[in-house]
């Protein structure tokens, strides 16, 4: 190209960008072409879903309160242990778990409230509820788990008054136990082995001797409101011949007995012919505690 017509080119082109009313013109005049405008690819956008089940969607803390023994038999007035078992049976921790017993009359408890903490899913744990009997009839005991966010579990335990075995000596050191029923009224097998005594016979012209005794046993005596047991017994014997008779007294108080006595004769019932041994002294103070 030359350089004139590069020059006239340079001059249409300025022309053109001053004046532009003239391609509008120009631009009008001349036949158009409708040209499709180009569609632009858009990407779609996937919404992530999120699998729910209606397992997942329902897991919520499930504390559960189990006692192995539900039955107990306890001594009045004597303090016990009950062992309580918490467990997270769902899938979701349990958190802020506690214990509560339910308020029982003839029943005392240390705590009434007992933290467990948290549990994890499928573990547990187990707090020491420690109960006092004070009454000789039978109670039912409440123990409820509670979490946050979750329903009040419960389990209950039947408590009873159990007999107590008592254990004690003769004021000369010879043993003698018995029980006394769960109700706290009875006095049962009261036991005294080879008891201080003296024996006299007529062949022997009547000189007293110093004994042994055979065991004795004082199959029940009644205790009373008062906790005074009183009882003078006749007991079998082998031979039809011989009287035997027995007294016991004790008054009880709490864990011991006081103010305790026992006596105790066997004599042949012909006053011609007569034998007996009976207990040295007559009356023999005893002490005993439950054990």
């Amino acid at each position: 190209m030359s350089f004139r017509r590069l020059l006239a080119a340079l001059a249409s082109a300025v022309l053109l960008v001053a004046a532009p009313g003239v391609e509008a013109a120009n631009a009008s005049a001349a036949p158009t072409t409708a040209v499709p405008a180009a569609r632009t690819a858009v990407p779609a956008v996937r919404t992530p879903v999120v699998a729910v089940s209606e397992r997942s969607a329902r897991a919520r803390p499930r504390p559960r309160v189990t006692v192995r023994d539900r039955d107990r038999h306890l001594v009045p007035g004597h303090w016990a242990t009950i062992k309580v078992k918490v467990r997270n049976a769902s899938r979701a921790t349990a958190r802020g778990v506690r214990v509560r017993v339910g308020k029982r009359s003839g029943l005392t408890f240390r705590k009434r409230a007992l933290r467990v903490g948290a549990l994890r899913p499928g573990t547990s744990r187990t707090v020491l509820v420690r109960v006092r009997l004070d009454v000789t009839a039978s109670r039912t005991l409440t123990l409820s788990a509670k979490a946050r966010a979750a329903r009040t579990r419960t389990a209950q335990v039947r408590i009873a008054p159990r007999a107590t075995t008592w254990k004690g000596t003769l004021e000369g050191g010879e043993p003698i136990s018995f029980t006394v029923s769960a109700d706290g009224r009875t006095l049962r097998n009261f036991t005294v082995l080879r008891a201080p005594g003296v024996c006299a016979n007529w062949w022997d012209g009547g000189t007293q001797r110093p004994a042994r005794l055979d065991t004795v046993v004082i199959p029940e005596a009644a205790i009373g409101a008062d906790g005074v047991a009183k009882a003078y017994v006749d007991l079998p014997d082998d031979e039809p011949d011989y009287d035997r008779r027995a007294h016991v007294r004790a008054l009880f108080r709490g864990g011991s007995a006081a103010s305790a006595l026992f006596s105790y004769s066997e004599e042949y019932a012909d006053p011609d012919h007569f034998d007996y041994c009976r207990t040295e002294p007559h009356q023999i103070p005893w002490t005993a505690t439950r054990q």
